[in-house]
């Protein structure tokens, strides 16, 4: 991609290009959060972390209906309040203000 592909998604033009870009981008960030919830599941919500371990270490022939696991698992209550009590662990970091 080139340098302005950001500027003209921003104008509406190249679509395509500026949804490879978000792809990602969140593609990226999401390999630098998953180790630091996995690293805090691990610690204090080991039932979090044992279902999220095991979605990574599936078999992903039958992709579609594993994401779908995975988005249901993800609106459960108790990830919800795992997911919130990470982010008040991190509050006061930098690296973690979204």
């Amino acid at each position: 991609m080139g340098p302005l592909v950001a500027e003209q998604a921003l104008a509406g033009k190249h679509y395509n290009k500026a949804m490879r870009a978000h792809k990602l981008t969140l593609q990226a960030l999401w390999r630098i959060l998953l180790p630091h919830v996995l690293n805090f599941a691990e610690l204090n919500a080991p039932d979090i972390h044992q279902m999220l371990t095991s979605f990574l270490q599936r078999d992903m022939n039958d992709h579609m209906q594993k994401i779908e696991e995975l988005i249901d698992f993800c609106q459960t209550d108790r990830f919800q309040e795992t997911m919130t009590a990470f982010l008040a662990e991190k509050e006061n970091n930098p690296n973690f203000q979204f």
